[in-house]
């Protein structure tokens, strides 16, 4: 089973296989979901196997929401676990990119101030 999981605070998508045109796997989760207090609303796509539940992240903390899932045996238990992992490769991927981003930036105006240079002295 294969699993897509995107987070951004106060606001959670996970794409499964598993809720790809099971309209009555979909109902068990949208129920499941709105009993958790803290959850805002969540919008089920079976076409596309796509939950994406909106929530007060003051109220509830994604650990929550996955614990609230997979004790109504809604996800996979590993999945539950794993999602941790995959938050923090994906905070660290654009950590990185944006240091890159800037000593890449750095290095180029560098460069450029000792062009100018170069080319002033040369003209003069």
């Amino acid at each position: 089973m294969s699993h897509y999981i995107h987070h951004t605070p106060g606001r959670l998508r996970i794409r499964s296989h598993q809720f790809k045109r099971n309209e009555r796997q979909a109902s068990a989760v949208r129920v499941a979901l709105e009993t958790a207090p803290g959850v805002a609303s969540a919008d089920i796509n079976t076409l596309t196997g796509s939950i994406v539940i909106n929530y007060d992240r003051h109220a509830i903390s994604v650990d929550q929401i996955w614990n609230h899932l997979r004790l109504h045996g809604l996800i996979d238990a590993r999945l539950a676990l794993e999602h941790a992992g995959d938050a923090m490769s994906h905070s660290v991927h654009k950590v990185a990119t944006a240091a890159g981003k800037f000593a890449t930036g750095f290095v180029l105006e560098k460069l450029l101030e000792r062009y100018a240079v170069a080319l002033i002295g040369a003209v003069l």
